[in-house]
């Protein structure tokens, strides 16, 4: 992608002194219920049922929890403070489904249709984007915003000749994003560790010249329908009728007929295109028609096949757009990284700001929610109560820093290329390893501020955090444990994923030097460190919790 020349909204001083860790009062209006403390907790467990202690895997803070009504507000805000709840608001995934209920860990274990790790099924493949094959090679102007073949542009939507042109490919400089999609595949390698993750050799998917001539074939075809198991709601999807447009000059004439190929398994499918409805890119993909052959494609020991794109996709002819969708049951999942560009966010009024973590900030939310206040102009009394035992110093000043007070204390919004790009890479590794996790068979969460959430929007996606709730947590562990079944075992290896992940996050941040740092990588390395103290410390005052027990046992013999 080309360089951004300036930030998407003017430099905000907000220091995030005060951060909201409960749902908004917006969620009531919306109609969405949060379940209670007991009911969170239980839906971490096997069994469904809460009990007391609980499992240390799913007790953050063994502390946290003495033999107390789990429903009392003091424990409720002490879990919220450890992982806050989702942020309802206008417009958002919940405040459109508000009665769609969360999936227990439960629930996933009973279902039937949920793939699971074998010995013969245990790999991740990941694939680059495809290469360009003779004849296609006007494909390559697609991944270009239109207007911004020249990169000294800047970010602006452009209206100069370019125009529907797919850039300008004669200034020398490589077409497309750019990304380093390996490091996208080492993220999502960690994410869903114990799984072994490998990278399609490069070249191995190809765009071709369909030659079969089906371009406009039925997407809603019985037997292509028939292959896809397990669909769930696009991560993020933008929803306008399409707008008639003339279509780009192409240079396989004004009717573009593309094919995919894999390399080593011979599989072709015929994908469709379309000019894009809106901005900001020419000719969009058809993502059925991507997803159709990804499920031919799968190798053999495939868990499942994760293809990484760089052109803008569309689902059917209403949408305007769709970032990515997997078909869980069918092991296969499509992410484009295109829509995430960040010159995109200034049109799509992504907050970089009051991006995760700082998209818990008390004023931010205040400010979206102005339109959505009660017409007396008073706060109701629960939201004021709320306010006043959830709202504190960013910086930890009345009491040790949460992990979301942590990740305040080094996140900072990109301001140079470079930072930007690890943006674009940041969300692109998010969603990836969120499509991923329907096929692990995970569904939409509704308990917690997750990266298991939906999304509506693309601004709704900037504001959702990076990694698991306790809920799908217990579900990936399971997923990717190996045969550990015991509650010992499976928080030594709830620990040791952890720790892999700040590591490679600690890494991360010193490969990119000073564009590293406040950037998302930055921002979950220390929001696990926090959480990895907090857990040691619970677990040596219960060791030395039990050794007193013994001591007192053995003076009254």
């Amino acid at each position: 992608m080309p360089p951004i020349s300036k930030t998407s909204k003017p430099a905000s001083q907000c220091t995030h002194p005060t951060l909201c860790y409960t749902t908004t009062h917006h969620a009531q209006k919306a109609g969405y219920v949060r379940p209670t403390l007991s009911q969170r907790l239980a839906a971490a467990t096997p069994a469904g049922t809460f009990t007391t202690p609980l499992p240390k895997y799913s007790n953050p803070d063994p502390n946290s929890y003495p033999d107390t009504d789990p429903n009392s507000s003091s424990e409720s805000d002490t879990e919220s403070k450890l992982y806050p709840a989702p942020l309802v608001l206008p417009g958002s995934e919940i405040s459109l489904y508000p009665q769609a209920r969360g999936q227990s860990l439960r629930g996933w274990l009973r279902n039937g249709n949920v793939n699971r790790v074998t010995e013969e099924r245990k790999v991740i493949y990941i694939s680059l984007p495809p290469g360009y094959g003779e004849g296609v090679e006007a494909m390559r102007g697609w991944t270009v915003p239109v207007g911004f073949g020249d990169a000294n542009q800047g970010m602006g939507k452009g209206k100069g000749k370019e125009k529907g042109r797919g850039g300008n490919r004669g200034n020398g400089k490589r077409m497309g994003m750019g990304l380093d999609y390996e490091l996208v595949a080492r993220y999502v390698g960690v994410f869903y560790h114990g799984l072994e993750v490998k990278v399609l050799p490069e070249g191995e998917f190809a765009w071709l010249i369909d030659e079969d001539g089906n371009g406009n074939r039925d997407s809603e075809d019985p037997a292509a329908q028939e292959k896809r198991k397990g669909k769930s709601r696009a991560k993020t999807k933008g929803n306008s009728k399409a707008r008639s447009r003339s279509r780009a000059v192409l240079d396989f004439e004004n009717d573009p007929r593309i094919g995919l190929r894999s390399s080593s398994s011979n599989e072709y499918t015929t994908i469709r295109s379309r000019p894009t409805p809106n901005y900001p890119y020419s000719n969009q993909l058809n993502l059925n028609d991507i997803l159709d052959f990804a499920i031919a494609s799968l190798p053999d020991d495939a868990y499942a096949l994760l293809m990484l794109l760089e052109h803008d996709l569309y689902e059917d002819e209403e949408d305007e757009f769709v970032c990515g969708r997997a078909y869980g049951g069918s092991r296969v999942a499509v992410v484009s990284g295109a829509r995430y560009w960040p010159g995109f966010d200034e049109e799509e009024n992504v907050e970089r700001v009051h991006g995760w973590p700082a998209s818990h900030c008390d004023g931010y939310l205040e400010t979206v929610l102005d339109d959505d206040k009660p017409k007396s102009g008073r706060k109701k009394e629960g939201d004021v109560k709320k306010r006043v035992v959830v709202g504190v110093e960013a910086n930890g000043g009345i009491e040790r820093a949460t992990p979301l007070q942590r990740t305040l204390k080094v996140y900072a919004p990109p301001k140079t290329p470079k930072a930007l790009t690890l943006l674009h890479i940041a969300r692109l590794a998010r969603t990836a390893s969120h499509e991923l996790g329907h096929c692990v068979g995970i569904a939409h969460c509704t308990y917690y501020a997750c990266i298991m959430q939906g999304s509506a929007s693309l601004a709704e996606d900037a504001r959702q955090p990076p990694y698991l709730c306790p809920v799908d947590e217990a579900k990936v562990l399971r997923a990717t444990g190996k045969g550990v079944v015991s509650e010992r075992r499976m928080e030594s290896w709830r620990r040791e994923r952890l720790v892999a992940m700040r590591q490679f996050c600690k890494n991360v941040v010193e490969e990119w030097g000073v564009d590293g740092g406040g950037s998302m990588f930055e921002c979950l390395e220390k929001w696990v460190e926090a959480l990895l103290e907090r857990e040691g410390e619970g677990s040596e005052r219960e060791e030395k919790k039990q050794e007193r027990v013994v001591i007192d046992l053995t003076m009254d013999e």
